[in-house]
């Protein structure tokens, strides 16, 4: 009886912990990104609600926005954020934001609701982060190299040939050599990120963190995904050794 109740409660504990999915996005301030929430969503149930929390200190309401389908009605509950998300029903675990600012960086919890309130209800934790300064990911045009200069308010970005002033964001564009040579995108507070550029038959250097769209859609973490199969995995091997134990030998 006493290897009975630890391998459930061992179950138990794997299941609760292969059930904690996550993810970690980055994007530039001033910039667009998509927070993607995956959770497991039961197909055979129907959901009456998708609500995001957003972690911000104890004793503090975090409500953040929250989703009804069948009235197709969309709700934000923080006054920093409004004009500034926009969520689609086509895909309705997703959050769009634009114009990101540093204060938006944070633990966000999706949290779904089925209509019949019976088992756990899914959620998914995107910890987000927003960068002060950055180059976006390097493109070629024809014969242009093109990236994006994120500062915020009051930048400036210093090329081999001007300095320009950067309200937000500025696109920059490398189609002939004489514009080739190290870029300074550079925030209010003279933090600056440098970016040697040239045109595309050559290399182009830099230590930027890559994005994948302009104003980052982010570099999201598949490492919860991999895991929570692992953990699948495993809880499915135990409860088939404990099967096997209470049917053939006994457990007792």
């Amino acid at each position: 009886m006493f290897l009975k109740i630890q391998l459930w409660g061992f179950l138990l504990a794997m299941a609760k912990l292969g059930n904690a999915q996550s993810a970690s996005v980055s994007g530039c301030i001033a910039g667009n990104v998509t927070l993607k929430f995956e959770p497991v969503i039961d197909p055979n149930r129907n959901v009456s609600s998708y609500t995001w929390n957003k972690d911000i200190g104890p004793s503090r309401d975090p409500s953040f926005a929250k989703y009804e389908g069948q009235t197709n009605r969309f709700q934000t509950f923080m006054d920093e954020i409004n004009g500034r998300i926009f969520h689609s029903p086509a895909n309705p675990t997703d959050l769009n934001f634009t114009n990101l600012r540093l204060s938006d960086a944070a633990k966000y919890t999706l949290v779904v609701r089925y209509e019949e309130f019976t088992g756990d209800s899914p959620e998914f934790i995107v910890i987000f982060s927003v960068k002060d300064i950055c180059f976006d990911e390097t493109k070629n045009d024809r014969k242009c190299t093109i990236t994006t200069c994120f500062t915020g308010e009051n930048g400036n970005l210093t090329t081999p040939y001007n300095s320009t002033s950067v309200n937000g964001f500025k696109e920059v564009e490398v189609c002939d050599k004489s514009k080739t040579g190290n870029y300074s995108c550079c925030n209010a507070d003279r933090k600056c990120e440098t970016r040697m550029l040239s045109l595309p038959v050559e290399d182009v250097k830099g230590s930027t963190t890559k994005l994948e769209d302009k104003g980052g859609s982010g570099n999201v973490s598949n490492l919860s995904i991999g895991l929570q199969k692992t953990w699948k995995l495993l809880i499915a091997a135990l409860m088939l050794t404990l099967f096997v134990c209470q049917s053939l030998i006994g457990c007792d």
